[in-house]
């Protein structure tokens, strides 16, 4: 299956920057939140991106980038609001959302970055995330 049969990611018409993130890779057809190393590294990734974007309709991807839009709107305050600890799990390739901003509004939250990873690192580097998240759990749960 070649990646390149599929088209552009969502944001990445011919000319254009994505909406999320401001990656140059959209016009070269590579998916933004996988970015170029995960594209290269794990071309069946890339196509499934690919694929899950092009079966989406365009309105419910607009909805979504909306909706994505609007949340990044609301205070930073009320994250110093919620009482449980909270996990941002972050590749270190993510050019789509910041954790560390975030995390910095949050009065009991932690910031985990995983090398060679864009922003599915559950997709890209599951082991590891599944590492990250069961030692979180082992050590909120206490």
């Amino acid at each position: 299956m070649r990646a390149s049969a599929a088209p552009r990611p969502s944001g990445c018409a011919a000319g254009t920057k994505p909406r999320l993130g401001g990656s140059p890779n959209c016009n070269r057809g590579i998916q933004v939140a996988l970015g170029e190393r995960g594209a290269r590294g794990q071309p069946e990734l890339h196509y499934l991106y690919q694929q899950i974007e092009a079966l989406t309709p365009g309105e419910v991807r607009e909805r979504m980038r909306r909706e994505i839009l609007a949340a990044r709107n609301l205070p930073a305050e009320r994250l110093r609001d919620l009482a449980v600890p909270l996990l941002y799990i972050v590749g270190d390739e993510d050019v789509v959302f910041p954790a560390e901003p975030l995390a910095r509004c949050s009065r009991n939250a932690r910031v985990e970055r995983v090398p060679e990873a864009g922003h599915s690192v559950y997709f890209e580097r599951p082991r590891r995330f599944n590492a990250i998240v069961e030692e979180f759990l082992s050590a909120t749960s206490q």
